[in-house]
């Protein structure tokens, strides 16, 4: 019955695997104009709170270490429940990992289980938000399905999606905003998959990638090579801006680079070589290693 069982779930997926070529890292939507006004609020006080420093000499700012509660939510999942769980923990342990070493802990809430096709492919996201989110804003929401789904409806190229922290003088919990809140995570992208061809996405890192976004990080080429790093890139101002992705978007060959390696933006302009392994870049997840204390302090 095991084997059966095993080969039933074999041929189930046997379509994902196809689609491999098709696949890009992330589908996250543009910030809102509600995160960006948020965002502008706090590099004034990033700046403000340099200058403060710098004029007093004190050494960085202490960040307090902070810790979220993770849901897991596995829609109409193919395979055998025990042997998902055995992905999910080494999935989690990945997040609690990274996270650890920039002061930001996880601990594991609880984890469910939905026979919902429809959820699975993406469709009606707000409603399934509706019916099975948990916790308020600061509980990570984390959805398992087969294609993830952003403001345009089912993408079935990215292996992730996070929604963006929204900028408000109050909080609604009866808002789109607020049931639409957490990130979403492909069979794709789920580590230890050993019924996929995960080609360079096979670490786990997307989750990674789309945590960053869930704290309010945006991509390193999101505004491209604005001179000022405030409007540039990611708006981190010790992140270089880029103008376009660095890495694996299929089928580009996937490969990490030497620091320094890399210039997108004019050296000649005064632009520094672009980061080569930045969690928020599209790169292959042997080279994904590091946020920068910018990017910390951001999420923070």
């Amino acid at each position: 019955m095991l084997f059966l069982h095993l080969l039933l779930a074999i041929l189930a997926i046997t379509p994902l695997t196809d689609a491999r070529i098709r696949r890009w890292k992330c589908g996250s939507t543009s910030p809102t104009k509600g995160f960006l006004d948020g965002t502008h609020y706090i590099i004034a006080m990033e700046k403000s709170d340099a200058a403060s420093r710098l004029h007093t000499r004190e050494e960085e700012p202490y960040l307090p270490r902070i810790s979220f509660p993770v849901v897991f939510h596995i829609l109409d999942n193919p395979y055998d429940i025990i042997l998902t769980e055995m992905m999910l923990a080494e999935q989690f342990d990945i997040l609690k990992t990274t996270f650890a070493a920039y002061n930001i802990d996880f601990y594991l809430q609880s984890h469910y289980y939905y026979e919902q096709s429809d959820w699975a492919a993406g469709q009606d996201y707000l409603e399934m938000g509706r019916q099975i989110r948990v916790g308020g804003y600061d509980t990570l929401n984390i959805y398992i399905l087969e294609i993830a789904s952003n403001k345009k409806g089912p993408d079935e190229e990215a292996l992730g999606i996070s929604s963006f922290p929204e900028w408000s003088e109050h909080i609604d919990f009866q808002a789109d905003e607020f049931w639409e809140d957490g990130v979403q995570l492909t069979l794709n992208a789920l580590v230890g998959n050993p019924f996929i061809d995960q080609g360079p996405e096979d670490e786990g890192k997307t989750l990674v990638h789309e945590f960053g976004h869930w704290l309010g990080l945006m991509h390193t080429f999101h505004h491209g090579c604005h001179p000022d790093f405030e409007h540039g890139g990611d708006m981190v101002l010790d992140t270089p801006p880029q103008y376009k992705k660095l890495g694996s978007r299929w089928p580009n060959p996937d490969t990490c680079h030497p620091p320094g390696t890399v210039q997108q933006c004019s050296a000649d302009l005064g632009f520094p070589p672009n980061l080569v392994d930045n969690y928020m870049d599209y790169i292959p997840d042997a080279c994904a290693l590091s946020f920068t204390k910018g990017q910390t302090v951001r999420m923070k």
